[in-house]
């Protein structure tokens, strides 16, 4: 309930259980009444659960609001109120209302709070005026960092609605009405109660059976009512709680046809009755919101189009060309509330320094000379001194990506080294040029779950994806289109791979298939069944006729890809198989997994031919990668680095300890080759020199 005003939403904030009705004003009009330290001066603002008086501290002077609650506890009650009024009021947030003091009064229980002078979100705002996009996201990041706060904390608010988000002095938004789970507490008996504003309530809320989700909910109809200028559901309080419990929302893309699907998208999924099915958390909502804002296209170069110097020599570190189009904006950095709840691997989600290249001149120059010969002018033409360039120190960090919200599951590099697609938690595909570690950026909103996979097409004309929501799809990266979603899968898809030749898809999947496909339209698809258990990872050969899966039953199976015949299973892991990968020349494939080791083999024969293990690695291989000139191989690992080792011989290991958690996914970038892309649980994805 907001403290500036006493003018009431649609319906009124309402308890229906009887137990808490609205009583007469607590101060006598014209009167003036002491409450603890406290002078109540004048009424200014009144619900359904309390007055609102603005109040003088006695002895200091400064303001505060003062709630006082219509309630009336016993001696049985008052105990746990002020039990209950301890842990809301350690609540200290910048977005939320603090509370200062609370007691009770003959009875009645009353709260001190700060004291938010320049009104509400409604009263900014008014009923039926519409709002852009770039203006509500603020307030969504805002309010929606307030709720996975209190969340965290386990407090369900109950009650998100545009009167109860104040604004302070600077202008910020202030979540309040936390203290009405004072009373919820104590005062509850049933879970028949039902607590909150019917305009914004949750169908389960409704129910009497509110979770976390609920806020989300509520929060999501504040949204659709700032898009649109109306909320979604009309009529009178048991009609609208039908509507919100039966009936779908009315299409906000019909409302407002300029409106993004995408941005539709998110809302709606917000919107979901069943709080299963939307977004893990308020910030997570926030987070897509966000992402769907910047889901433009990217203009991605045509493969054979080289980007130039200023001299005219081949340079993959310019500028990205855009096309005639104005330039991508990067995704904005949002940052996590610091006790956010840390991450999980993409296995446990299914199973349950360089700033810039031109800030370094050293390192520019030599970047540079890898591709051409820097020459001086010389007294006579017969003297051309070389600039000899300077070594590059492996693990040295180029870029660090970080328009991710939530951990990096998996990276791959374009074939023409430009552009990287990042897979995270966060349901995003990211795609982002390499020449500036992502300045030019768009995510790809789609996907209901954690994207697990991500992979390209040889000309670079789609990106490949699978999630945990059971779905692969295939985007176009000239306007970030959904092309086709395949659904073939009955369980979270964990790998994805484009075969080089360019036609065919493989998919491999927690239902324990890997299925072959056409990446135009899914048609004629094959499903390999050789695995006993989820299947975790899937390539290529580089002559697109064979396809290598690993597997938690322990095997890689090595086998035809056009129908599953011959097969070749490798069976020296002791453990889960997370990752393969075929050297460039599809002589080898190294495999790792659970059993922390990387295993180099030839699929030459029935169980294949093991030619090295490395053992370098303290627990799980999560990801593994061949350098172009298949000399090295880069394991990336649950034990927080990346190692880069003589491929068939572990010789000269070198371990990347740039990331600050589990690292999930590692590739080569393609062109010059020597630099190696990897994903972390971090949520960060990293550019380092690999050798």
């Amino acid at each position: 309930m907001d403290q500036a005003s006493s003018q009431p939403p649609d319906f009124p904030t309402i308890r229906i259980s009887g137990s808490l009705a609205k009583g007469h004003l607590f101060m006598p009009e014209g009167g003036s009444r002491l409450l603890g330290n406290y002078r109540l001066l004048q009424l200014i603002a009144e619900g359904g659960f309390a007055e609102v008086y603005l109040g003088v501290h006695i002895h200091l002077n400064t303001l505060a609001a003062i709630k006082v609650l219509h309630a009336q506890l016993d001696s049985n009650d008052l105990e746990e109120f002020r039990k209950e009024a301890r842990i809301v009021a350690r609540l200290r947030h910048p977005h939320i209302v603090s509370i200062h003091d609370f007691d009770v009064k003959d009875g009645t229980p009353f709260l001190v709070m700060d004291y938010a002078p320049n009104g509400t979100l409604r009263q900014r705002h008014p009923k039926g005026l519409a709002l852009p996009p770039t203006v509500i996201l603020p307030y969504i990041k805002q309010v929606a960092d307030a709720l996975q706060y209190a969340h965290d904390r386990r407090f369900i608010h109950r009650d998100i609605k545009p009167e109860n988000m104040l604004i302070d002095e600077q202008g910020m938004i202030l979540l309040s009405d936390f203290g009405i789970a004072v009373v919820i507490s104590t005062h509850s008996q049933s879970d028949r109660e039902i607590v909150g504003t019917i305009t914004y309530m949750a169908p389960e809320q409704l129910q009497g059976k509110p979770v976390m989700a609920s806020d989300q909910y509520s929060l999501a109809i504040v949204v659709y009512e700032w898009l649109s200028g109306e909320c979604p559901y009309k009529g009178s309080l048991g009609e609208v709680a039908a509507q919100h419990v039966n009936m779908p929302p009315p299409s906000l893309c019909a409302r407002i046809p300029q409106l993004s699907p995408a941005l539709e998208a998110v809302v709606m999924r917000a919107l979901a009755k069943d709080p299963a099915q939307r977004f893990p958390s308020a910030l997570d909502f926030a987070y897509a919101f966000e992402a769907a804002m910047h889901s433009q296209p990217l203009h991605l170069n045509s493969s054979g189009t080289n980007l130039l110097t200023p001299t005219g020599e081949n340079n993959p570190y310019a500028p990205t060309m855009l096309a005639k189009q104005p330039a991508v904006n990067a995704l904005p950095v949002i940052p996590r509330y610091k006790e956010r709840k840390a991450a999980i691997s993409r296995r446990t989600v299914v199973l349950a320094g360089l700033a810039a290249l031109g800030a370094a001149g050293g390192t520019a120059t030599w970047l540079v000379s890898k591709y051409r010969t820097i020459q001086k002018s010389a007294p006579t033409p017969t003297i051309i001194p070389t600039i000899t360039p300077t070594p590059i120190p492996i693990g040295t960090t180029f870029h660090t990506y970080r328009g991710h919200h939530d951990i990096v599951l998996s990276v791959a590099s374009s074939l023409n080294g430009q552009y990287i697609a990042s897979a995270s938690k966060d349901t995003t595909v990211q795609v982002w040029d390499t020449a500036t570690g992502g300045v030019h950026a768009v995510a790809y909103v789609g996907h209901t779950d954690a994207v697990t996979t991500v992979s390209w097409s040889p000309d670079e004309q789609y990106v490949v994806s699978g999630s945990n929501d059971k779905t692969v799809r295939v985007w176009k990266t000239a306007d970030a289109s959904n092309a086709f979603t395949y659904m073939s899968h009955t369980a979270a898809v964990n790998a994805v791979a484009w075969s080089r030749a360019g036609t065919r898809i493989a998919s491999g999947s927690a239902d324990k298939t890997v299925q072959v496909w056409t990446a135009a339209d899914g048609s004629s698809p094959f499903g390999y069944p050789g695995h006993m258990d989820v299947v975790w990872a899937v390539a290529w050969s580089p002559d697109s006729m064979r396809i290598a899966s690993g597997s938690a039953d322990k095997t890689v199976q090595v086998w035809n890809a056009a129908d599953g015949s011959n097969p070749i299973t490798f069976s020296r892991h002791s453990d889960v198989v997370y990752a393969v990968a075929w050297s460039p020349d599809g002589t080898y494939i190294a495999s790792g997994g659970m059993d922390k080791t990387v295993r180099v083999w030839k699929p030459d024969v029935a169980g294949g031919t093991p030619v090295y293990t490395y053992g370098g690695h303290t627990d799980a291989i999560y990801g593994l990668a061949w350098s172009l000139d298949g000399t090295r191989i880069a394991s990336a690992s649950k034990d927080g680095t990346v190692q880069v080792w003589g491929a068939t011989d572990g010789s000269n290991p070198y371990s990347y300890k740039g990331h600050g958690a589990v690292v999930d996914a590692v590739a080569w970038i393609s062109i010059p080759g020597t630099l190696v892309v990897s994903g972390s649980q971090d949520t960060t994805v990293q550019i380092w020199q690999g050798e």
